[in-house]
């Protein structure tokens, strides 16, 4: 009966030590990969009154999208747009009424 005992002890004991190096592993993993923000910047240049009329309104709003990816990486975030995306969880996708 205790070497029933021992034995289960033993692989309990054993699990738990695999599980917590796992878990340890995948926390390292995380830390080298960025977070990911994914951007519609098509609704982004277009929002204000559709598409840009001339060259300097063209460059105005390039210069919006330009800043809100700044941010975005300077926050450590990996920017995609989302034309380039096939699919993804929607909490990645980055509202564009938020990067003002």
């Amino acid at each position: 009966m205790s070497a029933v005992l021992a034995g289960a002890f033993a692989g309990a004991a054993a699990a738990a030590g695999i599980s917590w190096y796992l878990a340890q592993e995948r926390a390292e993993e995380a830390k080298l990969r960025p977070p990911l923000a994914i951007v519609d910047f098509a609704t982004l240049v277009t929002r204000e009154a559709g598409p840009p009329r001339a060259a300097d309104d063209l460059d105005r709003r390039m210069m919006t999208v330009k800043k809100a990816v700044q941010k975005l990486r300077d926050a450590g975030f990996l920017v995609l747009d989302s034309q380039g995306v096939l699919g993804a969880p929607e909490l990645l996708y980055v509202p564009v009424d938020r990067l003002d």
